[in-house]
Protein backbone atom coordinates (compact mmCIF):
# COMPACT_ATOMS: atom_id res chain seq x y z
CA UNK A 1 0.00 0.00 0.00
CA UNK A 2 0.89 3.38 -0.67
CA UNK A 3 0.18 6.43 1.41
CA UNK A 4 -0.20 10.06 -0.88
CA UNK A 5 -1.00 13.52 0.62
CA UNK A 6 -2.83 15.36 -1.97
CA UNK A 7 -2.19 19.69 -1.42
CA UNK A 8 -5.00 22.23 -2.25
CA UNK A 9 -4.32 24.98 -4.15
CA UNK A 10 -4.89 28.74 -4.64
CA UNK A 11 -4.79 30.38 -8.48
CA UNK A 12 -2.97 33.86 -7.37
CA UNK A 13 -4.56 35.98 -10.44
CA UNK A 14 -6.42 34.80 -12.96
CA UNK A 15 -6.68 35.40 -16.34
CA UNK A 16 -9.54 34.45 -18.86
CA UNK A 17 -8.38 35.35 -22.46
CA UNK A 18 -11.64 33.74 -24.30
CA UNK A 19 -13.24 30.69 -25.35
CA UNK A 20 -11.43 28.78 -27.23
CA UNK A 21 -12.66 26.65 -30.87
CA UNK A 22 -12.30 23.41 -28.46
CA UNK A 23 -14.86 24.68 -26.13
CA UNK A 24 -12.35 25.49 -23.55
CA UNK A 25 -11.31 29.01 -22.14
CA UNK A 26 -7.69 29.88 -22.78
CA UNK A 27 -6.12 31.03 -19.40
CA UNK A 28 -3.21 32.76 -17.59
CA UNK A 29 -2.39 32.98 -14.10
CA UNK A 30 -0.42 31.37 -11.67
CA UNK A 31 -0.82 28.94 -9.29
CA UNK A 32 0.37 27.14 -6.05
CA UNK A 33 0.07 24.68 -3.55
CA UNK A 34 -1.22 25.43 -0.02
CA UNK A 35 -0.72 22.88 2.97
CA UNK A 36 -4.25 21.83 3.52
CA UNK A 37 -4.54 18.13 2.32
CA UNK A 38 -6.78 14.76 1.61
CA UNK A 39 -5.40 11.73 2.52
CA UNK A 40 -4.94 8.56 0.09
CA UNK A 41 -4.30 4.90 0.74
CA UNK A 42 -3.95 2.81 -2.28
CA UNK A 43 -3.01 -0.72 -2.82
CA UNK A 44 -3.49 -3.07 -6.08
CA UNK A 45 -3.68 -6.71 -5.85
CA UNK A 46 -3.40 -8.90 -9.31
CA UNK A 47 -5.71 -11.71 -8.57
CA UNK A 48 -5.00 -15.24 -9.96
CA UNK A 49 -7.64 -15.63 -12.26
CA UNK A 50 -6.83 -14.29 -16.02
CA UNK A 51 -9.37 -12.55 -18.10
CA UNK A 52 -12.01 -9.90 -16.44
CA UNK A 53 -11.73 -6.16 -16.27
CA UNK A 54 -10.05 -4.56 -13.69
CA UNK A 55 -11.89 -3.66 -9.96
CA UNK A 56 -11.76 -0.30 -8.43
CA UNK A 57 -13.10 -0.35 -4.71
CA UNK A 58 -13.43 3.61 -3.27
CA UNK A 59 -14.13 4.44 0.20
CA UNK A 60 -14.38 7.68 1.48
CA UNK A 61 -14.46 8.84 5.02
CA UNK A 62 -14.85 12.13 6.21
CA UNK A 63 -12.46 14.87 8.43
CA UNK A 64 -13.07 13.95 12.09
CA UNK A 65 -13.58 17.44 12.50
CA UNK A 66 -16.75 17.81 10.66
CA UNK A 67 -15.82 20.42 8.48
CA UNK A 68 -15.63 18.71 4.84
CA UNK A 69 -16.12 15.31 3.55
CA UNK A 70 -18.27 15.56 0.72
CA UNK A 71 -17.09 13.75 -2.16
CA UNK A 72 -18.87 11.55 -4.39
CA UNK A 73 -18.71 7.78 -4.58
CA UNK A 74 -18.20 4.77 -7.09
CA UNK A 75 -17.92 5.79 -10.79
CA UNK A 76 -19.01 9.78 -9.73
CA UNK A 77 -15.73 10.11 -8.36
CA UNK A 78 -12.32 11.48 -10.24
CA UNK A 79 -10.40 9.37 -8.26
CA UNK A 80 -11.83 6.38 -9.30
CA UNK A 81 -11.99 7.57 -13.38
CA UNK A 82 -8.34 8.19 -12.57
CA UNK A 83 -7.64 4.74 -11.48
CA UNK A 84 -9.39 3.35 -14.22
CA UNK A 85 -7.56 6.09 -16.74
CA UNK A 86 -4.39 4.47 -15.62
CA UNK A 87 -5.14 0.63 -15.93
CA UNK A 88 -5.96 1.63 -19.40
CA UNK A 89 -2.97 3.33 -20.63
CA UNK A 90 -1.00 0.73 -18.66
CA UNK A 91 -2.02 -1.83 -20.71
CA UNK A 92 -3.95 -5.14 -20.05
CA UNK A 93 -1.60 -7.30 -21.31
CA UNK A 94 1.04 -6.14 -19.06
CA UNK A 95 -0.94 -7.34 -15.80
CA UNK A 96 0.26 -11.00 -14.03
CA UNK A 97 -3.47 -10.98 -13.21
CA UNK A 98 -6.40 -9.31 -12.86
CA UNK A 99 -5.94 -5.98 -11.10
CA UNK A 100 -8.06 -5.16 -8.05
CA UNK A 101 -7.47 -1.64 -6.80
CA UNK A 102 -8.51 -0.90 -3.48
CA UNK A 103 -8.58 3.15 -2.74
CA UNK A 104 -9.27 4.84 1.41
CA UNK A 105 -9.83 8.22 0.23
CA UNK A 106 -9.90 11.04 3.48
CA UNK A 107 -11.58 13.95 2.16
CA UNK A 108 -11.26 17.39 4.01
CA UNK A 109 -10.76 19.77 1.14
CA UNK A 110 -14.02 20.88 -0.06
CA UNK A 111 -15.08 20.27 -3.11
CA UNK A 112 -16.86 22.95 -5.69
CA UNK A 113 -14.36 25.93 -4.12
CA UNK A 114 -11.51 26.41 -6.65
CA UNK A 115 -9.64 25.08 -4.25
CA UNK A 116 -8.58 21.97 -6.66
CA UNK A 117 -9.28 19.02 -3.97
CA UNK A 118 -10.80 16.40 -6.87
CA UNK A 119 -8.15 17.42 -9.34
CA UNK A 120 -5.37 16.62 -6.51
CA UNK A 121 -6.93 13.94 -5.32
CA UNK A 122 -6.77 12.10 -9.12
CA UNK A 123 -3.13 13.25 -9.70
CA UNK A 124 -2.03 11.38 -6.53
CA UNK A 125 -3.82 8.37 -7.22
CA UNK A 126 -2.07 8.21 -10.77
CA UNK A 127 1.32 8.73 -8.45
CA UNK A 128 0.23 6.08 -5.98
CA UNK A 129 -0.50 3.22 -8.65
CA UNK A 130 2.70 4.22 -11.17
CA UNK A 131 4.61 3.50 -7.48
CA UNK A 132 2.96 0.43 -7.42
CA UNK A 133 3.64 -1.16 -10.84
CA UNK A 134 7.21 -0.25 -10.16
CA UNK A 135 7.17 -2.23 -6.51
CA UNK A 136 5.12 -5.17 -8.22
CA UNK A 137 8.77 -5.53 -10.32
CA UNK A 138 6.96 -4.06 -13.19
CA UNK A 139 7.34 -0.55 -15.32
CA UNK A 140 5.21 2.56 -14.60
CA UNK A 141 4.08 4.05 -17.82
CA UNK A 142 6.50 7.27 -16.97
CA UNK A 143 5.86 11.10 -16.19
CA UNK A 144 4.65 12.14 -20.21
CA UNK A 145 2.22 9.67 -20.12
CA UNK A 146 1.51 10.54 -16.34
CA UNK A 147 0.62 13.88 -17.33
CA UNK A 148 -0.53 12.90 -20.46
CA UNK A 149 -3.55 10.89 -18.74
CA UNK A 150 -3.66 13.83 -16.15
CA UNK A 151 -4.97 16.31 -18.51
CA UNK A 152 -7.44 14.28 -19.80
CA UNK A 153 -8.76 13.92 -16.64
CA UNK A 154 -8.86 17.37 -15.80
CA UNK A 155 -6.67 20.58 -16.59
CA UNK A 156 -5.93 21.10 -12.65
CA UNK A 157 -4.59 17.79 -12.48
CA UNK A 158 -1.26 17.91 -14.58
CA UNK A 159 -0.67 20.88 -11.99
CA UNK A 160 -0.43 17.97 -8.75
CA UNK A 161 1.92 15.71 -9.98
CA UNK A 162 4.79 18.38 -9.30
CA UNK A 163 3.06 21.18 -7.33
CA UNK A 164 5.51 23.72 -7.48
CA UNK A 165 4.14 27.13 -8.02
CA UNK A 166 3.69 27.43 -11.72
CA UNK A 167 2.03 29.57 -14.36
CA UNK A 168 -0.75 28.76 -16.33
CA UNK A 169 -1.47 27.84 -19.84
CA UNK A 170 -3.90 26.92 -22.41
CA UNK A 171 -6.95 25.80 -21.28
CA UNK A 172 -4.81 24.96 -17.50
CA UNK A 173 -3.29 21.56 -18.19
CA UNK A 174 0.23 23.42 -19.05
CA UNK A 175 2.42 24.79 -16.35
CA UNK A 176 5.52 26.44 -16.41
CA UNK A 177 7.48 26.63 -13.19
CA UNK A 178 7.49 30.23 -11.82
CA UNK A 179 10.66 31.64 -11.90
CA UNK A 180 11.00 32.56 -8.20
CA UNK A 181 10.23 31.37 -4.86
CA UNK A 182 6.34 32.40 -3.49
CA UNK A 183 6.30 33.17 0.01
CA UNK A 184 3.13 34.26 1.33
CA UNK A 185 0.59 33.95 4.53
CA UNK A 186 -2.83 33.86 3.00
CA UNK A 187 -6.33 33.24 4.94
CA UNK A 188 -8.96 30.85 2.93
CA UNK A 189 -12.74 31.35 3.74
CA UNK A 190 -15.13 28.85 2.32
CA UNK A 191 -19.17 29.21 2.32
CA UNK A 192 -21.42 26.35 2.08
CA UNK A 193 -22.09 27.20 -1.43
CA UNK A 194 -20.12 24.99 -4.07
CA UNK A 195 -19.86 26.27 -7.43
CA UNK A 196 -19.57 24.17 -10.56
CA UNK A 197 -16.72 25.56 -13.09
CA UNK A 198 -18.85 25.35 -15.87
CA UNK A 199 -21.58 27.30 -14.53
CA UNK A 200 -18.97 30.03 -13.63
CA UNK A 201 -17.31 29.99 -17.19
CA UNK A 202 -20.72 30.23 -18.81
CA UNK A 203 -21.82 33.50 -15.90
CA UNK A 204 -18.60 34.83 -17.38
CA UNK A 205 -19.12 34.19 -21.11
CA UNK A 206 -22.54 35.84 -20.46
CA UNK A 207 -21.19 39.00 -18.76
CA UNK A 208 -18.54 39.85 -21.07
CA UNK A 209 -19.21 42.25 -24.07
CA UNK A 210 -18.00 40.74 -27.19
CA UNK A 211 -15.00 42.88 -28.80
CA UNK A 212 -14.77 45.04 -25.44
CA UNK A 213 -12.10 44.95 -22.95
CA UNK A 214 -12.68 44.33 -19.20
CA UNK A 215 -12.04 46.40 -16.37
CA UNK A 216 -9.66 43.68 -14.68
CA UNK A 217 -6.16 44.76 -14.54
CA UNK A 218 -5.36 41.40 -15.60
CA UNK A 219 -7.56 41.38 -19.00
CA UNK A 220 -6.69 44.67 -20.44
CA UNK A 221 -2.94 43.32 -21.47
CA UNK A 222 -2.64 42.15 -24.74
CA UNK A 223 -4.04 38.19 -25.52
CA UNK A 224 -0.37 37.30 -25.48
CA UNK A 225 0.84 38.64 -22.72
CA UNK A 226 0.87 37.44 -19.20
CA UNK A 227 1.16 40.06 -16.50
CA UNK A 228 4.49 40.60 -14.71
CA UNK A 229 2.50 40.93 -11.62
CA UNK A 230 1.59 37.13 -12.07
CA UNK A 231 5.89 36.70 -11.23
CA UNK A 232 5.99 38.50 -8.15
CA UNK A 233 7.21 36.82 -4.88
CA UNK A 234 6.01 38.85 -1.51
CA UNK A 235 7.77 37.34 0.99
CA UNK A 236 6.22 36.94 4.55
CA UNK A 237 7.13 40.32 6.78
CA UNK A 238 9.38 41.88 4.15
CA UNK A 239 7.69 45.10 3.99
CA UNK A 240 6.44 45.16 0.62
CA UNK A 241 3.67 46.73 -0.55
CA UNK A 242 0.78 44.53 -2.08
CA UNK A 243 -1.33 45.91 -4.84
CA UNK A 244 -4.40 44.79 -5.48
CA UNK A 245 -4.24 44.26 -8.97
CA UNK A 246 -1.67 41.70 -8.41
CA UNK A 247 -3.86 39.08 -7.04
CA UNK A 248 -7.45 39.92 -9.05
CA UNK A 249 -9.36 36.67 -11.02
CA UNK A 250 -11.62 37.76 -14.08
CA UNK A 251 -13.80 35.32 -12.63
CA UNK A 252 -14.83 37.18 -9.40
CA UNK A 253 -17.77 38.93 -10.60
CA UNK A 254 -19.17 35.77 -12.22
CA UNK A 255 -18.34 33.59 -8.70
CA UNK A 256 -20.35 37.00 -6.82
CA UNK A 257 -23.01 36.30 -8.69
CA UNK A 258 -23.62 32.74 -8.48
CA UNK A 259 -22.40 32.92 -4.46
CA UNK A 260 -22.98 36.26 -3.33
CA UNK A 261 -21.61 34.75 0.08
CA UNK A 262 -17.91 34.31 -1.48
CA UNK A 263 -18.33 38.39 -1.58
CA UNK A 264 -19.12 38.96 1.90
CA UNK A 265 -16.42 36.62 2.68
CA UNK A 266 -14.28 38.13 0.40
CA UNK A 267 -15.22 41.75 2.33
CA UNK A 268 -14.84 40.41 6.14
CA UNK A 269 -11.59 39.30 4.90
CA UNK A 270 -10.16 42.81 4.50
CA UNK A 271 -12.02 43.68 7.84
CA UNK A 272 -10.40 41.10 9.54
CA UNK A 273 -6.55 42.57 8.67
CA UNK A 274 -5.93 41.61 5.23
CA UNK A 275 -4.57 43.72 3.14
CA UNK A 276 -6.77 42.36 0.08
CA UNK A 277 -8.84 39.54 -0.72
CA UNK A 278 -9.43 37.54 -3.97
CA UNK A 279 -11.13 34.60 -5.09
CA UNK A 280 -9.47 31.68 -6.42
CA UNK A 281 -9.86 29.49 -9.36
CA UNK A 282 -13.43 29.29 -10.76
CA UNK A 283 -15.28 27.97 -7.14
CA UNK A 284 -16.65 29.94 -4.23
CA UNK A 285 -13.69 29.84 -1.81
CA UNK A 286 -11.70 33.03 -1.64
CA UNK A 287 -8.19 34.23 0.37
CA UNK A 288 -6.72 37.16 1.70
CA UNK A 289 -3.11 37.93 2.04
CA UNK A 290 -1.03 39.01 5.19
CA UNK A 291 1.92 39.97 6.02
CA UNK A 292 2.54 37.36 8.23
CA UNK A 293 1.50 34.28 9.22
CA UNK A 294 0.83 35.86 13.03
CA UNK A 295 -1.35 38.33 10.93
CA UNK A 296 -2.97 35.62 8.89
CA UNK A 297 -3.63 33.63 12.42
CA UNK A 298 -5.30 36.97 13.99
CA UNK A 299 -7.58 37.17 10.94
CA UNK A 300 -8.71 33.67 10.75
CA UNK A 301 -9.65 34.35 14.63
CA UNK A 302 -11.62 37.59 13.70
CA UNK A 303 -12.82 35.34 10.54
CA UNK A 304 -14.65 32.73 12.93
CA UNK A 305 -17.08 35.33 14.06
CA UNK A 306 -18.44 36.18 11.40
CA UNK A 307 -18.99 32.48 9.55
CA UNK A 308 -22.30 31.19 9.34
CA UNK A 309 -22.82 27.58 10.29
CA UNK A 310 -20.89 25.11 7.73
CA UNK A 311 -18.32 27.52 6.66
CA UNK A 312 -14.52 27.26 6.91
CA UNK A 313 -11.39 29.36 7.70
CA UNK A 314 -8.11 28.71 7.91
CA UNK A 315 -4.50 30.14 8.00
CA UNK A 316 -1.80 29.26 5.80
CA UNK A 317 1.67 29.74 4.84
CA UNK A 318 2.18 29.34 1.59
CA UNK A 319 4.76 28.43 -0.22
CA UNK A 320 6.43 25.38 1.66
CA UNK A 321 7.72 22.22 0.08
CA UNK A 322 5.15 19.57 0.27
Amino acid sequence: MISVICPAKLNLGLKVLGRRPDGFHELRGLMVAIPWFDRLDVDVEFLPEGGGAPSVDLKVTADPDGESGEAPGGEQNIVVRAARAYLEEFGAARFPGRPLVSIRLKKTIPSGTGLGGASSDAAGTLLALDDLMVEAGLDGIGAARLRSVAARLGSDVVFFLDPGPAMIVGRGEEFIPASGPINLAVVVAVPVTRLATGDVFAAWDGRRIPGSESGNALTARGDSDISPCLSVSAPAASGIALSPEMFENDLSDAVFELSPRSADLARFLTDSGARLSAVTGSGAAVYGVCGDIGSARACAAAMSRVLEPGEIVRAFQVGMVF
